[in-house]
């Protein structure tokens, strides 16, 4: 066994992916200080599976993540994966080659692979355990564990002499096996704890038991007791209630004479109050004349001391008036005379304005012609002198022409000769050129649409990683959902079947006999459990039968008689009892037709029972007709001769003389056993969902690691293949370079 490659991608100094392969013998790795090194020997350590991030030169593990520099941005997730020759099988796997790969993210979850299949910690360390490669072996070691080697402390040298004797994963199972021994331990201790409060509190239950036995007793006393008291008292009320009635009667009379006499001086009074009141209403009208009249006088005063004072303002007010109007006279002349004078002098500007005018328009008009002769005047000057130019720079240059001429002919020939040997070679050496650069672009198109397609696929992976994470997620609050519903259902099931079990809802002596039912053969039945009404008329039954519904059903009188003597003689509560076999049990013989839209039916035609049950029920029943929620049982009340009822699918009870409602905390009494099956088989549709859930849940769990796996493939190839694309860019730009030149 054999190191063969280690690569390491955002490990601490490594931001690109770097890989350190090792040949067959000795390879040291040398360079200046901080050029990472230690970090090879860190990454090393690291994934065989270090998790003391203080062993790695740093304060926490997410520090050796590449953290950024200038240029380069700090990459989310650190990967470094180790290879190993196993052609000697040292590593109990059935591979020749063994990959462990470790990762760690900024979010601080962390990732084991062991040929890129997802494992735990736990696997890793003990595939190296008595191979002498490790994270904490001899065969890692770094500068300060030689200290360590050479020290003359037994205990700094015992580790390495263990490890190399091959007990290191001996002493790791004992401290294992003695951290079980110390948890089943601590659980023993526990569980003596939780016997001892069982306990305990099994002794306080069985006391109250008894105290309770004891009330029951002491309450029935009580309950007589206070029944022969009322009986007194309401006898002794009784004889009160005769003598407060005679001097009731008495002072009835007595107050009807009273009142006659009250009468007689109330009426007495009533004359003198109409006078004093006749006399009170003239005083209050001369009064009210009186002050008329003063208020008139004042008014009137008022009046007069406006007019005088109005009279004086407009006599002063005509004065003033007067006045201005002759100052506005005089005014209206003046203006009058101005504005003869002001249209004078408009009228003369405006002629001065007109010929002003036409003055100015003839002088554009000839500053127009002025401007376009200098204008023609320049450009044919400009003209003139480039005319002139031109003659004499050929003048100069002809003289000149005539001697280069020669010299270029004899030039030009012999750069003929040589351009025709460069071009031969140049057209050669462009047709070799022009086959490297094709190549080179078709590798680079085949390595870009490789590119691309990886970059597809990859993109298409982290969809279906996005999809099959958000399906896990799913998946999980699917399962918490339905662990609920499975406690719930629980819940409920155990209620119903607790009720079931102690008869709740019903008088103790029920509960009494039910409990010891084996005493007497004859009980078939409570009634709730033996009259089951179809879905949906429970509370209708419950509220027709009242207190019957909890009541027992035995087949005989004795049997009826023996449980009555024994909870007698026991003092265990009172019971009612059904003998349907005593006397002649039959139902209503004429039912009144009733033809209206809220009337569901008679209510015995809801409820099932045991074949010799069913005249008792049809006795107890027959005679209620159900009517539907929410309608009102007017109409069905006045169709119904007496002894008949009607009753709501909502539990509302009604009859001649009495009606009953409301509602009750408490289950219904009936179908509590088809409640329960239903329940039960409620639960079992849950726990198949459950494990339906979890089996759907296990193969998204592969599902991602899988798709993880292949996109971490897909991620090293697109970098290779990046690499590769860059040096073909490379090599193109350089023959394309040599091309153009």
């Amino acid at each position: 066994m054999y190191l063969k490659r280690l690569d390491i991608l955002g490990f601490k100094s490594f931001p690109h992916k770097t890989t350190i392969s090792f040949a067959e013998g000795m390879t040291a790795i040398v360079g200046p200080n901080g050029c990472g090194k230690t970090n090879i020997l860190d990454a090393l350590r690291w994934v065989l599976g270090e998790q003391r991030p203080t062993l790695l030169r740093g304060g926490k593990m997410e520090e050796i993540i590449f953290s950024g520099t200038r240029d380069l941005k700090p990459l989310g997730m650190a990967e470094v994966t180790l290879s190993i020759v196993n052609d000697n099988g040292v590593l109990p796997v059935d591979y020749n080659e063994v990959q462990i790969t470790r990762r760690l993210f900024r979010s601080g979850e962390s990732e084991y692979l062991l040929n890129k299949v997802p494992c735990r910690l736990r696997d890793i360390i003990d595939l190296f355990a008595d191979t002498g490669m490790g994270a904490h072996s001899y065969s890692v070691i770094q500068q300060e564990m030689i200290e360590s080697v050479i020290s003359d402390k037994a205990e700094e040298r015992r580790f390495l002499f263990e490890e190399a004797a091959g007990i290191t994963k001996y002493k790791h199972r004992k401290r294992a096996a003695l951290r079980k021994l110390e948890a089943t331990e601590q659980d023993i201790l526990r569980l003596n704890d939780i016997y001892s409060e069982v306990k305990t509190r099994v002794n306080s239950l069985y006391r109250q038991h008894k105290k309770a036995e004891r009330y029951q007793r002491l309450r029935d006393t009580v309950r007589a007791w206070d029944l022969y008291l009322h009986a007194r008292r309401l006898q002794t009320l009784t004889d009160q209630r005769r003598e407060l009635q005679a001097q009731a009667d008495r002072l009835t009379a007595e107050r009807l004479q009273k009142q006659t006499r009250l009468d007689e001086v109330s009426s007495r009074l009533e004359d003198e109050r109409r006078e004093l009141l006749d006399l009170e209403r003239r005083l209050s009208e001369l009064n009210s004349a009186i002050h008329e009249l003063s208020e008139q006088a004042h008014t009137a005063e008022r009046e007069i001391s406006v007019l005088n004072e109005k009279r004086n303002n407009a006599a002063a007010l005509i004065q003033k008036n007067e006045r201005d109007i002759e100052q506005l006279r005089e005014r209206s002349g003046q203006l009058t005379d101005q504005e003869a004078e002001l249209n004078a002098e408009l009228e003369q500007l405006r002629a001065e304005a007109q010929k002003i005018e036409d003055e100015l328009s003839a002088a554009e008009r000839r500053q127009g012609e002025v401007d376009a002769q200098l204008l023609e005047a320049r450009k044919a000057r400009e003209a003139a002198q480039q005319d002139l130019l031109e003659l004499e720079t050929r003048l100069s240059s002809g003289k000149a022409e005539e001697s280069s001429l020669r010299e270029q002919e004899t030039e030009l020939g012999r750069m003929v000769e040589e351009t025709a040997q460069r071009l031969a070679a140049a057209q050669e050496r462009e047709g070799a050129l022009m086959r490297e650069l094709e190549t080179a672009r078709k590798s680079l198109d085949e390595l870009t649409a490789e590119r691309r397609e990886k970059t597809e696929r990859r993109e298409e992976l982290n969809r279906q990683i996005e999809n099959t994470a958000e399906q896990q997620e799913a998946l999980n609050t699917e399962l918490a959902e339905a662990s609920a519903a499975i406690e719930a259902c629980q819940a409920r099931r155990k209620l119903l079947e607790d009720m079931m079990l102690q008869y709740e809802g019903h008088e103790t002596g029920v509960v009494t006999v039910m409990e010891l039912r084996d005493r007497w053969p004859g009980i078939a039945g409570t009634v709730s459990d033996l009259f089951v009404p179809v879905e949906g008329m429970e509370a209708a039954l419950e509220a027709a039968l009242g207190d019957i519904a909890r009541w027992l059903v035995c087949r005989d009188r004795r049997t009826a008689e023996e449980i009555i003597a024994y909870l007698r003689a026991e003092k265990r509560g009172r019971i009612g009892i059904l003998v349907p076999g005593t006397g002649t049990i039959a139902p209503a013989v004429k039912r009144p037709e009733l033809d209206l839209p809220e009337v569901v039916g008679w209510l015995d035609g809801f409820v099932s029972t045991a074949d010799d049950l069913v005249p008792l029920m049809q006795a107890v029943l027959a005679r209620t007709v159900v009517f539907r929620e929410g309608a009102t049982p007017d109409r069905i009340l006045e169709h119904l001769p007496y002894g008949f009822a009607a009753v709501s699918t909502d539990g509302r009870y009604y009859s001649a003389v009495a009606v009953k409602g409301g509602s009750d905390d408490q289950l219904p009494l009936f179908r509590r056993k088809e409640r329960l099956e239903q329940e039960t088989a409620q639960l079992e549709r849950l726990q198949g969902r459950y494990e339906e859930l979890t089996r759907r849940r296990g193969q998204v769990t592969a599902e991602l690691a899988a798709l993880r796996a292949e996109a971490a493939e897909l991620a090293e190839a697109l970098e290779n293949l990046n690499e590769e694309i860059t040096r073909a860019r490379e090599r193109l730009n350089e023959k394309d370079f040599e091309h153009r030149s």
